[in-house]
């Protein structure tokens, strides 16, 4: 009696029928008939058949004169004797025992339909076939058991229905597809008619029995198979047109789960088809033909949805996010080619990857775990085996761990990466910011899958070759999935939480939607896709503090914050430090230093932001740990403050409050968790801290600055007869320094027919437009220009000068200010922070109302009229900058912040 019928229906497979037939032959059950139903081959297949059915009496050849996979297996159904029928693909091969495994559950447990899990044979060129095992579940509970279809609830048979989806890897009673009439739809070719007969089965079907065990090999994606045809969606619409014309199906309480499936089947191939053909050549014949079967299907479903409202969008969004997953596994190869390959983390990263790495031939030497995983090292066995192997890091939560105990086993950093699966992300918004943000991330060969925008109109908007997709298209579809469930930036300045709230009311996780405006959330979203994280850090607490970078903004420039920096750099390496600076660019003639102590040049002047803190961040990583002295609000403490927040603690970071802009005040308090200490260099600052912005009161540090001063003060005064000189010693702005009211406070003295010559040491901006008014004014003699000087040269400047003046909107407590005391010159300078805690007005200079500046006239005209006062004046500002020093002890200082 024969107890298993096999159906091989074949046309043009002449390279694989052999090993396809010849695997059934070799099954361990013996009573069984093949049945090879050809379709007229010209390949040589047909004379291969008929040359093996010589050798064995339990070959049928059947030739058939309709070129249809359906037809074929028709065939084979209403020629079937045995009391099982498979179907087995003639590509593909099969196990010795499947057939015996199968016959025999199903005899003891009477199940109607008994199938096995499978292994995918993927072809790689010049290469062994490479084997993926496919589950047909993730889930155990439906393996090993008689599964009764009638008993269980809608949820669980849509898991099945979207599960078992292939024809071949099981047996069927055979009087049971007879009775139910279950056949394949006879459409020319070979595509989809197997899903058809599936959904049938399990419409119909009583009992299952799942074996998880793989033992049908399935070949994947060979050239000319119908899974790769152009026409694949003519193909999906005939079979919807044949399965709803079956009273078995549409009576079935089956019927909405099937048609779930079906519009899963539509969908996916949609996606995939465009991404590959014209999709609006298959949207004006394909799709119009298939919507018309869905349009009262009720879904909760946002790609249903949109497929059915937004066909073009969807188009365009799921041929992106399909490209897009090429170019990640592209780029992937091309960093683990030609490596010995060693996953660490053998969960579902690590299996991904590790099915990601057979199918492009990539060699896995092992796969290593912490945990008790079957076919997994431990890491620790791994390391001592493969200790020159490239190690990929796959575990989502315990990435920096592990990587810390590869280095702790003696693996070097270049031998390792942590591993990234395909990230769909959308930017929200394609305005400057968005475009922006897309230059950035495609430096890095990095897209989205798409931008999405409110202002799109119906002709095609592209960023570069990203698509611009319509917002509300997006939006007003209701369902389940929204946008494959991406993650999302929003690339807005302002109003990012309205719509952050409207995009997780449609269902997307809040924590995958980002705002461009929170700059931790941004540093969350950018960071982790645009680098290599993380090296190791040391949690050794005992290490001192050795590495310094202190962070100079604007560049190394002739400047108080600079000017102080480099000062106590200079202390701080003849203390052993090691002493660095951080700039996009640096000018040898200003200070002493060389280009080995910045870091974060960068030859390109218009080098993002971003791009440039990446640059920063970049090298500050190899560091075990290190203090970060941050002068300016930039990228580089958002960076910093995240990299200490999110994962690297081995950050000391000191806040400097170098002036009253709020922006100090704010972005401190914003950060105050990762700043260890806020340095304040005046009592209005301090007052700020601590009253307005409520920063602790251990949080805050006053930092005095010692300005080289000597104990007797050498130099003259200019008497009644000579020039007043009068010294300006910093940018030529009109932000802050308020430039332009330096000039009309020139003119406005020039023009009151006193002797003075002006004297201005710096640069910037409004320096030329100074000289040409000048020059205009018939004053261009008495005002020297010197540009920027060398720090060195700062002291003699100022004992030249008479009078240091200063019209800044705001400052925190002026270098310039201080050195130009020291040397003797009669501070006159606006009420910005910290003038009052050093100048007694009258008595060692004096502080005029910000913006006055006919108060600072009429103060330098007494100067002037009465020079006596510059001594008395000049000497009392040296004595202060005295005092000062000597309250301020830099070792006790610096050992309070490094220690």
């Amino acid at each position: 009696m024969v107890k298993v019928s096999v159906i091989i229906p074949s046309y043009n497979v002449g390279q694989y029928i052999e090993q396809c037939i010849e695997s059934v032959m070799r099954q361990s059950l013996k009573d069984i008939e093949i049945i090879c139903v050809d379709a007229n081959s010209t390949d040589g297949t047909t004379e291969k058949i008929k040359k093996i059915a010589a050798y064995d009496d339990r070959i049928r050849f059947v030739n058939s004169d309709v070129k249809s996979y359906g037809h074929q297996v028709n065939i084979g159904i209403s020629l079937a004797q045995g009391m099982y029928t498979a179907i087995v693909e003639s590509d593909d091969y099969i196990v010795e025992d499947m057939y015996e495994t199968l016959f025999e559950i199903g005899e003891s447990t009477e199940a109607e339909i008994v199938k096995a899990d499978y292994q995918r044979v993927i072809e790689v060129e010049g290469m062994k076939e490479r084997k993926v095992y496919i589950p047909l579940f993730r889930k155990k509970e439906y393996y090993n058991r008689v599964i009764e279809l009638n008993e269980l609830d809608d949820t669980v048979k849509d898991i099945i229905l979207g599960s078992d989806f292939n024809i071949w890897s099981g047996i069927y009673r055979t009087d049971f597809l007879r009775e139910n009439e279950i056949l394949c739809n006879e459409t020319s070719g070979a595509a989809f008619q197997d899903i058809g007969f599936v959904l049938q089965v399990l419409a119909v079907a009583k009992s299952l029995y799942y074996v998880d065990k793989a033992m049908y090999q399935y070949r994947y994606m060979r050239e000319g198979s119908s899974t790769l045809n152009p026409k694949v969606l003519e193909f999906v619409y005939q079979e919807i047109r044949f399965l709803l014309k079956k009273e078995s199906i549409k009576s079935s309480r089956c019927f909405p789960l099937v048609m779930r499936r079906l519009s899963h089947i539509f969908m996916n191939e949609f996606g995939r088809m465009s991404a590959k053909y014209d999709f609006h050549l298959m949207l004006e014949k394909d799709y119009l033909k298939i919507r018309p079967f869905f349009e009262h299907y009720d879904t909760d479903e946002w790609d249903f949805s949109m497929l059915m409202d937004h066909p073009v969008t969807y188009a365009v969004f799921m041929s992106r996010i399909i490209k897009c997953q090429k170019k990640w596994e592209k780029n992937l190869v091309e960093r683990l080619e030609d490596r010995d390959v060693i996953i660490v983390g053998y969960g579902k990263r690590g299996k991904c990857l590790e099915a990601i790495c057979k199918g492009q031939g990539i060699k896995v030497k092992a796969c290593c775990d912490n945990g008790r995983i079957t076919g997994a090292l431990s890491v620790e066995e791994c390391c001592k085996a493969y200790p020159h192997a490239y190690y990929v890091i796959t575990s989502k939560f315990f990435g920096l761990t592990l990587k810390r105990q590869l280095l702790e086993l003696g693996l070097e950093q270049e031998q390792m990466e942590i591993f990234r699966p395909f990230d769909k992300f959308i930017f929200y918004g394609a305005g400057k910011i968005g475009k922006k943000c897309g230059s950035l991330f495609s430096k890095h060969k990095i897209e989205p899958v798409c931008y999405l925008d409110m202002n799109v109109g119906t002709e095609k908007k592209y960023v570069g070759e990203v698509p611009v997709l319509s917002a509300r298209d997006f939006f007003e579809v209701e369902g389940k999935g929204f946008a494959k469930e991406a993650s999302i930036l929003i690339t807005m300045a302002h109003g990012g939480e309205e719509v952050k709230s409207k995009i997780v009311s449609k269902g997307l996780v809040s924590a995958n939607v980002y705002k461009y405006e929170n700059r931790l959330e941004f540093l969350d979203f950018v960071l982790p896709r645009l680098m290599r994280l993380l090296h190791h850090t040391n949690d050794d607490e005992s290490k001192s503090w050795n590495d310094i970078y202190f962070d100079l903004g604007n560049g190394v420039v002739l400047g108080g914050v600079e000017s102080w920096s480099v000062d106590m750099g200079n202390y701080l390496k003849n203390n052993g430090k090691n002493v660095k600076y951080i700039s996009r660019s640096y000018e040898t003639k200003i200070y002493d230093m060389t280009d080995k102590e910045v870091i974060g040049i960068t030859q390109d002047s218009k080098t993002r932001d971003l791009e440039y803190g990446l640059i920063v961040a970049g090298k500050l990583l190899s560091e075990n740990r290190f203090v970060y002295i941050c002068n300016f609000c930039n990228i580089i403490l958002d960076i910093m403050a995240w990299l200490k927040s999110r994962c690297h603690k081995d950050i000391r970071i000191i806040a400097v409050v170098h002036n009253d802009m709020k922006e100090y005040y704010e972005t401190y308090a914003k950060y105050i968790d990762s700043i260890d200490r806020i340095l304040y260099m005046s009592s209005k600052q301090k007052r700020m801290l601590l009253d307005v912005y409520h920063i602790p009161t251990n949080k805050i540090k006053y930092l005095g600055w010692y300005i080289p001063c000597v104990e007797c003060l050498e130099r003259g005064w200019s008497g009644v007869g000579d020039s007043l000189k009068i010294g300006y010693a910093g940018r030529l702005e009109i932000e802050q320094k308020r430039a332009d009211l330096l000039l009309s406070l020139i003119i406005m003295l020039l023009k009151k027919d006193m002797d003075i010559q002006f004297t201005i040491a710096g640069d910037g901006s409004y320096r030329k437009s100074m000289e040409e008014e000048l020059k205009r004014q018939g004053f261009g003699s008495k005002v020297d220009f010197l540009g920027q000087l060398p720090k060195k040269k700062m002291v003699s400047f100022w004992k030249t000068q008479d009078v240091m003046v200063s019209c800044s909107d705001w400052e925190g407590n002026s270098i310039s200010k201080a050195e130009a005391m020291a040397a003797g010159a009669v501070p006159v300078v606006t009420d910005t922070s910290g003038a009052l805690d050093d100048i007694d007005n009258g008595r060692n200079g004096y502080v005029v109302p910000v913006g006055d500046v006919d108060e600072i006239v009429e103060v330098i005209g007494k100067l002037y009229r009465q020079r006596d006062l510059l001594h008395i004046l000049g000497t009392a500002a040296h004595e202060r900058i005295l005092i000062n020093n000597r309250k301020n002890n830099l070792k006790d200082f610096w050992n309070s912040i490094l220690f």
